[in-house]
């Protein structure tokens, strides 16, 4: 295993395999990648053998350094609004957006945004933490999200854009940890400067490296020696499985 896949926090992992996951769907594809971040998704899939990928977000920032990065003829970063996309329609044959919307107010717009520039028939994937994680008393398990979803409730949102829905589910509980979980938040409800406290330790203790720091420096990432089995997202099947971050594949259909 590489150096920095050492360094690289679970945290990281489990937004790479997200991506590794879904470029099984998009080899030969052209595909935009919304709210790329600093662009170590777009070159995964690239990697895993989509033709060309547009990574776009809207932060400048974000978008220099991936440009720095990642600089494989298949890949185009673009600063861009998720709810203004900069292209035109049925530009794309796939788009993939993973973790974007809980963090925007207007995601209708977002979602019809995404629609737009897919063509007929194009795929359509997106992650999201699955609303509280389930916790009783919890409605967000992330104070920063400005909303987030159950299974039914996400795919009642997306089915006004998209067809043939297809639901997945990433990361288990283990025993005892999703108690924890709702201990901390019940916590910060009750003392509002204790998120403070709990984000710093999560950033600054148990994260090895920041994935959304856009001076952190992933050109040296070797995708073919990093192993995605633990963090492997899963077809849900049974209404009663709870998963921590939920994975929705739909097609456009006009």
């Amino acid at each position: 295993m590489s150096d920095w896949c050492y360094k690289v926090s679970e945290g990281v992992k489990d937004h790479l395999a997200r991506y590794d996951f879904a470029s099984e769907f998009l080899k030969g594809l052209i595909v935009l990648d919304v709210a790329c971040g600093p662009g170590y998704g777009s070159a995964l899939l690239l990697d895993r053998g989509a033709k060309k990928v547009f990574g776009c977000d809207i932060s400048e920032d974000k978008i220099n350094n991936a440009r720095k990065e990642f600089t494989h003829p298949g890949a185009a970063f673009i600063i861009g609004d998720a709810t203004c996309l900069p292209f035109e329609e049925s530009s794309f044959d796939a788009v993939v957006s993973m973790e974007t919307i809980e963090h925007l107010v207007n995601y209708k717009s977002y979602l019809k945004e995404c629609r737009r520039v897919l063509k007929n028939n194009g795929i359509f994937i997106c992650s999201t933490p699955y609303r509280g994680y389930g916790i009783s008393g919890i409605d967000k398990i992330f104070p920063e999200h400005v909303h987030e979803f159950t299974i039914d409730e996400l795919r009642t949102v997306i089915s006004n854009y998209f067809a043939e829905i297809t639901t997945y589910g990433q990361g288990r509980w283990r025993k005892g940890e999703r108690a924890i979980w709702g201990l901390k938040y019940k916590i910060e409800l009750k003392f509002k400067f204790m998120s403070i406290v709990f984000k710093y330790m999560y950033y600054n203790l148990f994260r090895r490296v920041k994935y959304n720091d856009p001076t952190t420096t992933f050109k040296t990432i070797d995708f073919k020696n990093i192993s995605f089995e633990k963090n492997r997202p899963f077809l849900i099947e049974k209404e009663s499985i709870i998963p921590k971050d939920i994975i929705l594949i739909a097609k456009k259909i006009s």
